[in-house]
């Protein structure tokens, strides 16, 4: 399941990202829809969601990650397969009133159900004033859980939640229970940070997790999915606004302008048989270009 969910997740946010050709943007298409479906197979008889095809014995990661992308997706225009999202919330609700706490992340995986709840327009008020009464709640969890409350129609608890609050997260990694580590935490406290305006976090968190992409190291799906996922709310406009406007110039030829809404612009330039290719940048407008 978190296979299946990572590789289509971040596909949902791709054409705010970069400028997609019309085959670009149908294959993502087909991919988003054939993994809405394949959640089918993962979807157990109590609504919740399990790791492999076929488990009745739903997980609560597993549930709240599968949930996450299936709202999300049903956001973008997507169609969930019937039923699959309301037996999902059902479920939520339930585990979200039932809630004890546990050992492990238990206050994180709390925080994110909730989350979800109020993404789908279900939001669990008073299981959310239950949570936000623990003493000492995790950095991630907390962040989860100021972002509920904005997506509830709350922003007063929501930035009390939110105000002076850390945005570091010492470095883990999980080996089970909801596989986490430093920087998926760091990837959700980032879409939180978006999500309330905070933009003091925003521009440092995107740079720290642009740069733990950019590392030749392992990554779990589940930490790529979050950070492309996050990073593409960060640095997307949402007035559709902010334009780049630059000219280039490769191997001495004559300037290409380009103007694009995209925060990541690409073009392909032929190397050729050139022995020291050249390329100059002029930035025209008035963004930050990288």
């Amino acid at each position: 399941m978190e296979q299946t969910v990572s590789a289509a997740f971040p596909q949902l946010f791709l054409g705010k990202l970069l400028e997609l050709t019309p085959e670009k943007q149908a294959r993502v298409e087909t991919n988003v829809k054939a993994a809405l479906e394949r959640l089918r197979r993962f979807q157990a008889s109590d609504g919740g969601f399990g790791y492999w095809p076929g488990d009745d014995d739903s997980a609560d990661w597993a549930t709240n990650y599968a949930g996450h992308f299936a709202v999300e997706a049903q956001k973008a225009g997507y169609l969930p397969p019937p039923g699959l999202l309301d037996h999902w919330t059902s479920f939520q609700r339930r585990r979200a009133r039932g809630w004890v706490p546990g050992e492990g992340q238990a206050e994180l995986t709390q925080a994110y159900r909730l989350f979800t709840l109020a993404l789908v327009g279900a939001a669990e008020l008073p299981a959310m004033n239950q949570l936000r009464e623990r003493a000492s709640l995790p950095v991630a969890a907390k962040w989860r859980l100021a972002a509920a409350y904005l997506l509830a129609a709350q922003p007063e608890a929501a930035r009390a939640l939110a105000a002076g609050g850390p945005v570091t997260i010492a470095p883990y990694r999980e080996l089970g229970g909801t596989y986490g580590s430093d920087l998926r935490d760091r990837a959700m406290v980032l879409e939180a940070v978006v999500l309330l305006g905070m933009a003091e976090h925003v521009g440092p968190l995107a740079k720290s997790l642009s740069e733990s992409l950019s590392k030749n190291a392992w990554l779990s799906t589940q930490e790529t999915a979050y950070a492309l996922l996050a990073l593409s709310k960060a640095v997307t406009d949402p007035k559709g606004e902010a334009k780049s406007a630059f000219s280039f110039e490769w191997n001495g030829g004559a300037a290409t302008a380009v103007t694009s809404t995209s925060p990541i612009v690409e073009r392909r330039l032929e190397v050729g048989k050139a022995t020291a290719p050249r390329l100059v940048v002029r930035n025209t407008g008035a963004t930050v270009l990288y």
